[in-house]
């Protein structure tokens, strides 16, 4: 079942984003074919489970896409700029994913704006410090994905617990207001309520982007080349 509010899809929004991008960035006339077909069916799937309605998918759809518009031209105007500009602009950038939770502070938002956060500034930091070559022989790369799959893995399942107790917290306070406690300590108490899953996700991507890339740097040293 769905714990959020309806409108928009989550998961329509989602999709539309991901591919959306990957196609931007990839630049295959496969994935421009194979990127809208994938979102038409993630998004009749939620109609046809009963999760949404029409208007819902239609919603997450545009607003999907007016997220693809803003980082069409931001990259743009990132490429424009002088490369030493570049890391401290798009650093601040990077904030923007929080603006949209506090925006939005919803179970699923939390999850996506989470990774979002983490990823961008791990990317960055990533690329401007380690510069781990992407590109390295086959029992290298599954080595790389044992590692990388087992960090996620193991942050996912060992940071439930140690945040499960503020959560509880949040939910006596809900539990103490009543059923209908002022809207502003309500909203308040459902903004932070969502902030342990935030961290969450933003921790594992920042692992993936930033802290597995750090370890293989360590552990297979610098391409050959260079």
């Amino acid at each position: 079942t769905a714990r959020d509010m309806s409108f928009p899809s989550a998961h329509t929004l989602h999709s539309t984003v991901f591919w959306g991008y990957l196609a931007m960035v990839v630049r295959r006339r496969w994935l421009y074919i194979l990127a809208p077909i994938l979102v038409v069916l993630i998004g009749f799937s939620r109609l046809y489970l009963g999760l949404h309605w029409p208007t819902d998918v239609l919603g997450g759809l545009v607003l999907g896409l007016v997220v693809l518009g803003f980082a069409y031209v931001t990259l743009r105007l990132l490429a424009s700029m002088p490369i030493r500009a570049r890391f401290p602009v798009t650093l601040v950038l990077a904030v923007v994913p929080l603006f949209f939770f506090a925006l939005f502070p919803t179970h699923s938002g939390a999850q996506s704006m989470g990774v979002l956060f983490g990823a961008t500034v791990g990317h960055l930091v990533e690329r401007q410090y380690i510069r781990f070559p992407v590109r390295r022989p086959w029992w290298q790369q599954t080595l790389k994905l044992i590692i990388g799959m087992s960090g996620a893995l193991l942050l996912m399942l060992g940071l439930s617990p140690i945040l499960a107790p503020w959560q509880g917290s949040l939910d006596a306070i809900r539990v103490t207001a009543g059923a209908n406690p002022p809207i502003l300590g309500r909203g308040l108490a459902d903004w932070a309520g969502e902030v342990p899953t935030l961290l969450r996700y933003a921790l594992v991507a920042l692992w993936c982007t930033l802290g597995a890339p750090a370890i293989f740097r360590v552990l297979l040293g610098r391409d050959p080349a260079e």
